[in-house]
């Protein structure tokens, strides 16, 4: 049996969409995006720069953890972050800081000019709490402004937030995460305005 030109092409093109048709999947990502409400501060000539936040093994991953016992973490095997929470919460800490309109730049470790003060970010816990009903999120970090010039650390302080979820579900931990998230902004933007000016 011969194939005529014409039917090899169309097999071929059919073949072709195949293999770049997306494939559908279960797993639901999710990205922590809060509403930011920043106050607008005098501008200073100061340069921040952002640094990735460190963490711990347990949460330097998309995977999602929740505690149903204690001292034992879990981690949703259908649901995931888009990005690793400490990425997610760089670019945030940059948009929240330039809000303010305090600096006169707040750039992140790509830009390679001379900066003023450092802000460092140690993530401890995110993740979802079952031991309690509600369910909460428990978002805790420490944070330490460095000056540039000397080294030394000009203001630390430590973040801790439980918010309630909505829902006993993956969604209602990213809907708590985003409310416990954005009063973070707030704060880490009055912590840096009133350290640095």
């Amino acid at each position: 049996m011969k194939f005529t030109p014409l039917i090899i092409v169309l097999c071929c093109g059919l073949t072709a969409c195949n293999l770049v048709a997306p494939v559908p999947s279960d797993v639901t990502t999710y990205t922590i995006n809060p509403k930011l409400d920043i106050s607008v501060k005098k501008s200073f000539s100061h340069v921040l720069m952002v640094q990735q936040p460190e963490t711990s093994a347990i949460y330097n991953t998309v995977q999602m953890p929740y505690v149903l016992k204690p001292h034992q973490i879990a981690y949703y095997a259908k649901n995931q972050w888009a990005d690793t929470p400490t990425k997610m919460l760089q670019s945030l800490i940059v948009e929240a800081l330039q809000d303010t309109k305090h600096f006169k730049a707040v750039v992140t470790p790509a830009y390679m000019g001379t900066f003023d003060y450092s802000l460092n970010m140690q993530l401890i816990t995110l993740s979802q709490n079952f031991l309690v009903s509600p369910s909460e999120m428990h978002l805790k970090a420490t944070l330490q402004l460095v000056s540039n010039a000397s080294g030394n650390v000009v203001a630390a302080k430590t973040f801790d937030y439980v918010e309630p979820t909505p829902l006993q579900s993956p969604l209602g931990g990213v809907l708590a995460t985003n409310r416990a998230v954005g009063k973070m902004m707030q704060d880490i933007s009055r912590f840096c305005v009133k350290a640095i000016s």
